[in-house]
């Protein structure tokens, strides 16, 4: 690792990181803060649930334990489903593609590369700060609606808050290798991001249709989905950390962090 890389990498994020965390904390206590209201309507609000159609949670990523009676379930449905995909893994996909993206779009990776520094060093730095960033972000969440709850008089029960954080945290380093991947791939930032994002949401498409239908080819095509082993509502109302969503995650993120490295060691960097 490059320390006067690793610096340079920090301010560029100095401003971005906190103001998005701001934003962030204060969506994660408007929640918190609105829920005693919701829950005095949970048996209401639950009854129209089950007048939906079979699988219609599934869209919005609520899982199969969701429940509007308990704060564990009002977060899952309202907050640590597909608000978090798309809230975190925009900044999450933004960042990963421009750790090296950038500089392999304006050309002034040479530059970078012309100090002494290897490329395997330049990428391990770049991408250290996108994983503190990234897991920053996730147990800050996490741990907010855990605060937040106590503040209200509300107590969400604390093995499924380190549950969350160990699975959230895993899943969304796993979208910043991937991100990462692509960005030394496709050397542009759009491109990886784009490319990062389509496959994402085809996961994500694939993950709702297997709830909605019945078909045998479905279920197995949602195997190779990050979002079938994911379940928010679970984790959070049993504290439980599924070894098979733990092995998916840490998989994918390790094979495509060394794939990140074994391409850009071997990337044409000339314009």
């Amino acid at each position: 690792m490059n320390v006067n890389l690793f610096k340079k990498s920090l301010k560029e994020i100095r401003v971005s990181w906190p103001s998005y965390m701001v934003g962030l904390l204060f969506y994660v206590y408007l929640l918190i803060s609105i829920y005693p209201t919701v829950q005095q309507r949970s048996a209401e609000i639950q009854e129209l649930l089950k007048s939906y159609p079979k699988g219609f949670i599934e869209i919005f990523g609520g899982g199969s334990a969701v429940s509007f009676t308990t704060v564990e379930g009002f977060l899952s449905l309202e907050f640590f489903s597909l608000m978090w995909f798309v809230i975190i893994g925009a900044f999450v996909i933004g960042y990963g593609a421009a750790a090296l993206g950038k500089e392999l779009e304006s050309g002034t990776i040479e530059i970078l590369l012309s100090q002494p520094i290897t490329r395997t060093s330049a990428l391990v730095t770049k991408s250290l700060n996108l994983f503190i960033s990234t897991i920053g972000m996730v147990v800050l969440t996490v741990l907010a609606t855990y605060v937040f709850g106590l503040v209200v008089g509300l107590k969400p029960k604390v093995d499924g808050i380190v549950a969350l954080i160990v699975i959230g945290t895993l899943f969304f380093l796993a979208i910043g290798a991937i991100s990462l991947f692509f960005s030394v791939l496709l050397g542009e930032r759009g491109r990886a991001a784009l490319t990062t994002s389509g496959l994402l949401v085809s996961m994500y498409f694939i993950t709702v249709v297997a709830g909605l239908a019945n078909w045998d080819w479905i279920k197995k095509l949602e195997r190779i989905s990050l979002f079938h082993y994911y379940d928010s509502a679970k984790l959070l109302s049993t504290g439980n950390i599924p070894a098979k969503s733990l092995l998916v995650y840490a998989g994918t993120a390790i094979v495509f962090y060394l794939g990140s490295i074994l391409v850009f060691r071997r990337r044409d960097i000339a314009p």
